[in-house]
């Protein structure tokens, strides 16, 4: 209505059939006393009274000539003569002759007529239709249509009819080509299929007719419900050739608004090459461009095309995932399984992939995950090492790409399950700098930053980890489908600070967000880690422990290679144990990863402390001496391991100058689940005396925390021999049997069944089977 006031000469409404202007015109006249509606073969004498105000004519294209045209704009120059409304369906004469005769000339196009979601809801309402909500959508706001499919249930005959019909044949296969799109790109404004008219003048026809609908951000689109009229009405083989034309256009302009039309076009036409090179060259990068597109396009590819192009192997099992709204984390070993299949394609670090240096990090890339995923650390070092060569020799001065950013973050992540925490977290910052200046990377770059920051996490680096928090959260797009493995990997570091800051209805629902840790192939030790720490603080260790065995079971191949997650593993069963009473299987289980783990030092002496031996804890935890690689999380255990035994052995001064500095370095990190690890009984007496170091809230909470570690058990090492020994009398009948059976002399065994029976506190055979299954030295019986 304000577009209609303004004091135009000539304001032309132009636009299909359908839009609404003759009810525009009709309202607007009503509400105006200097307007008045006229056919248009009155017009010329109207014209001619010169009485001023606005003239008003509807549907004036069935009317138009050029001598009509003609004579308007000579009337209108006249002094005194009216303003003129006109409504058409088409571009018209009026407007070109007015321009030539200098006439300001308004118009009210179609993109101004389609109807908001809201107006469009009040359009329903008065006519009575319901399921008014769904109707823009498929309509884009055009009014008739609008309302044909709300009263009818379809348009397609309207639109055959009184738009379609109206267009050659060339131009409807080309609407048809376009329609494969939810939003069209620069690039399908000016291609041609190499014959025929070029594609902007049958774009311009097109939005002429209403087949392309400007939306109000500029952009434009062919709506579905006209999608559906040109599928019935046109071969999908007559677009087949601007299809192709336009995926070669669009690949032209490489921008991120062009890769959504270039994979439905490459859809469309078959051209499976171009979809496989897409996802080479762009990756996860498509999801946060455009998932539903990924989904559609990639989700119904042929098997007989995937075998013959395996780079589509990844992006089929990822769009069929999201098409079974399948949350990330629940489809990761889908995609990572997907990627060991591409794997097969590179034959290693020498192989040139036909000179295409995009195409070879590619398949890098999934040898990387191929050969993490099975522990095959030297070999993913090789692969990583000679890829990384070749990529700096080959890639002059062009940018680092979205799949280099990509290849370096599997190799960030083969650093960190391989256990390497020095080169892990140099190969961390290299992927996030390199991510975060390119900038269709952002899925690595928060990717880079959520596992930076686990890994501060995990040490208590609180500084570094909160750094790291920043940089993650100033990338990620938590509702993005295709963030999901940061988001998943972040929800991890939410519940370790959870459980850190004794927060456990916060670290639950952190869990749960973050999924089941057998899905993931990197971070499943440090998803093992809150949850045992919350185990633990529940008093259910038991459990934790079994879950812990399902785990491991699930990445078996990492876990015997002796990785990250062998350590952290470790680690995690021996507070277990301790906490189960089990204090000797949980030493042996330190045993395994004393020279490779300095984390397990404190674990160590605090089972001796739970044990009863305050002195050997206390000698642990000041060994061996302070050095760069003891993270923060271990340095506290230490220090309150050795302010624990220290209290117990009478030494309060030195139990006061340890505790000092545990209470010290815990505000810093915010370990405080740390402090109520140790038994309650001293915890309470150190507290009482460092009051003041500590705040009411923090206090209250340390000091009235369960015991953790309730058994008090003495440990018992046995040697691997004895072990054999006591396995086999809880088997065999005899010693002779046993000997018969171990290949050595009845007398030997013998003396080692002594042994055991010493160690374990016993003087016979049942009762050294009965004290054994107690400590989990053997398995209960049935």
């Amino acid at each position: 209505m304000e577009r209609l006031e303004r004091p135009n000469a000539v304001t032309i409404v132009q636009a299909p059939p359908g839009y609404g202007k003759t009810a525009l015109l009709s309202d607007w006249a009503a509400r105006t006393p200097t307007a008045r509606i006229a056919p248009a073969e009155d017009l010329l004498p109207r014209l001619a009274e010169g009485a001023g105000g606005t003239i008003v004519v509807d549907d004036f294209a069935r009317h138009e000539t050029a001598a009509l045209a003609e004579n308007i704009v000579t009337a209108l120059g006249r002094p005194g003569a009216p303003r003129l409304v006109v409504a058409t369906r088409s571009t018209p004469l009026l407007r070109m002759y007015a321009w030539d005769r200098g006439l300001d000339v308004g118009t009210v196009g179609a993109a101004d007529l389609l109807a908001t979601e809201t107006e469009l809801a009040d359009m329903a309402s008065a006519w009575g239709a319901a399921g008014a909500a769904d109707l823009h959508a498929p309509t884009g706001g055009w009014p008739r249509v609008a309302r044909l499919l709300a009263e009818e249930g379809a348009a397609g005959d309207y639109l055959r009819d009184a738009v379609l019909a109206r267009l050659d044949r060339e131009t409807l296969a080309f609407a048809l080509a376009l329609s494969a799109n939810r939003r069209l790109a620069p690039a399908h404004r000016r291609v041609s299929p190499g014959t025929g008219a070029p594609a902007s003048d049958a774009f311009e026809r097109l939005l002429d007719a209403g087949v392309v609908q400007r939306r109000p951000d500029g952009s434009d689109q062919v709506a579905p419900v006209m999608a559906a009229a040109l599928r019935r009405l046109v071969p999908a083989e007559e677009a087949l050739p601007w299809h192709r034309a336009l995926v070669e256009e669009l690949g032209h302009d490489g921008d991120a608004a062009s890769l959504a039309p270039q994979m439905e076009h490459a859809r469309a036409s078959r051209d499976w090459a171009v979809l496989a090179q897409l996802w080479t060259r762009h990756g996860l990068r498509l999801l946060e461009v455009d998932e539903s597109a990924v989904e559609r396009v990639y989700g119904d590819v042929p098997a007989a095309a995937i075998a013959a192009w395996p780079a589509l192997t990844l992006p089929v099992a990822t769009a069929r995932a999201m098409r079974e709204k399948r949350p990330f984390h629940d489809v990761q070993p889908v995609m990572w399984e997907a990627a060991r299949r591409t794997a097969q394609q590179f034959e290693g670090p020498g192989m040139d992939h036909g000179g295409d240096l995009e195409k070879y990090i590619f398949f890098a890339a999934t040898a990387l995950v191929d050969a993490r995923m099975d522990g095959r650390w030297e070999e993913q070092r090789r692969i990583g090492e000679a890829a990384e060569e070749r990529y700096r020799a080959e890639r002059g001065s062009v940018p680092d790409s979205q799949r280099y950013a990509w290849f370096l973050l599997q190799v960030f992540f083969g650093e960190v399950t391989a256990g390497e925490s020095t080169r892990a977290k140099t190969a961390g910052r290299k992927v996030h700098l390199v991510s975060h200046d390119a900038p269709e990377s952002r899925f690595s770059t928060a990717a880079a930053a959520a596992a930076m920051c686990a890994l501060a996490t995990l040490e208590g680096a609180a500084s570094d980890a909160a750094y790291w928090g920043e940089q993650y959260a100033a990338v990620t797009r938590e509702d993005a489908w295709g963030y999901g493995y940061a988001t998943s990997l972040f929800a991890l570091v939410r519940a370790m600070r959870a459980v850190d800051r004794l927060d456990l209805a916060a670290a639950e629902a952190a869990l749960a967000e973050a999924g089941d840790p057998r899905c993931d192939f990197e971070f499943w030790p440090f998803a093992l880690v809150p949850r045992t720490q919350l185990a633990l603080l529940r008093g259910e260790p038991a459990d934790m422990l079994d879950e812990i065995g399902h785990v491991v079971a699930t990445h078996q191949g990492q876990y015997d290679a002796g990785g990250w997650g062998t350590r952290v593993v470790a680690c995690l069963r021996v507070e277990l144990l301790t906490a189960l009473g089990e204090v000797g299987q949980a030493l042996e289980v330190a045993e395994s990863v004393a020279g490779e783990s300095t984390a397990i030092v404190p674990l160590v002496a605090r089972a001796h402390l739970v044990a009863g031996d305050a002195a050997r804890a206390y000698e642990l935890a000041r060994q061996p001496r302070w050095d760069a690689d003891v993270t923060p999380r271990t340095r506290l255990g230490r220090l309150l391991v050795t302010a624990a035994a220290a209290e117990q052995l009478g030494d309060h001064r030195g139990a006061d100058a340890a505790f000092s500095a545990a209470v010290a370095l815990s505000g810093t990190t915010g370990l405080m689940a740390t402090v109520v690890k140790l038994p309650r009984s001293v915890r309470r007496t150190l507290l009482e005396r460092h009051r003041r170091a500590l705040s009411e809230d923090s206090l209250e909470r340390l000091f009235e925390f369960r015991e953790v570690f309730e058994t008090s058990v003495e440990p018992v090492r046995l040697t691997p021999r004895e072990r054999v020994v006591l396995k086999e009398m809880a088997r065999s009948t005899t010693l002779q049997e046993i000997a018969k059976k171990l290949t050595v002399s009845a007398n030997t065994v013998k003396k080692q069944a002594i042994s055991v029976y010493s160690k374990l506190g016993v003087h016979d055979r049942e009762a050294a089977l009965e004290r054994a299954r107690a400590l989990g030295l053997l398995p209960p019986l049935d």
